[in-house]
């Protein structure tokens, strides 16, 4: 696997996690998403993951179509980590496009002696 390759599945997962928080509504969102599952097709076993996160995404329920956009979500990074394929982040909770995403964003507490 390419770096290039590298580079589009974890493009592909950011769209996804980002599906998960919010139901797509502009029609960037809905081709955005529509691309991710499609770069994340060939390196899957198995496609119900990715038929249905494309099916709750769409849901009108909301508690129901979060809990299957992420329980898809964790479907496709589990079949990832099947296929010798390695993520850099497994929560689908963790906060996308606004501010710092990633180790950088993780801010430590100050120690006692030093406040």
């Amino acid at each position: 696997m390419t770096r290039n390759h590298r580079t589009i599945i974890q493009l592909s997962l950011r769209v996804l996690r980002v599906a998960v928080d919010r139901q797509p509504e502009a029609e960037g969102d809905v081709a955005a998403l529509r691309l991710a599952l499609r770069c994340l097709a060939p390196w899957l076993k198995e496609k119900w993951p990715l038929t249905n996160f494309w099916t709750h995404a769409f849901s009108h329920y909301d508690v129901g179509r979060r809990q299957g956009v992420s329980a898809s979500y964790n479907a496709v990074l589990r079949q990832l980590q099947v296929a010798g394929i390695e993520v850099d982040d497994l929560d689908p909770h963790r906060p996308t496009g606004r501010g710092r995403v990633g180790p950088s964003a993780v801010v430590e507490p100050e120690s006692p002696a030093s406040a």
